[in-house]
């Protein structure tokens, strides 16, 4: 699945909001188990996604305030995502 990735600086409770530094990844694999409402994703460390805080998940047609990630094993990075019910 391919998740975009986005910065903004707007508050949560703007409905909207401002996305910048737009960046598709792709071969983004969900980690189970997976709730729409509040996602894991799993895929390939980049650590220029450090400094992204929100995204867009086509497959579920949502937006999503992101976590800062972990660090798995494997090069592989888990990004925890909280649903954004106001843009969505």
């Amino acid at each position: 699945m391919t998740v975009d990735f986005y910065k903004t600086t707007d508050a949560p409770n703007v409905a909207d909001k401002t996305l910048t530094d737009k960046k598709s990844v792709e071969n983004v694999k969900p980690f189970a188990p997976c709730n729409i409402d509040e996602p894991a994703f799993l895929m390939d460390y980049d650590s220029t996604l450090n400094s992204y805080n929100y995204c867009y998940v086509p497959d579920f047609g949502k937006y999503y305030f992101v976590s800062p990630p972990t660090l798995e094993t494997g090069h592989k990075m888990r990004i925890n995502c909280t649903c954004d019910v106001l843009k969505t």
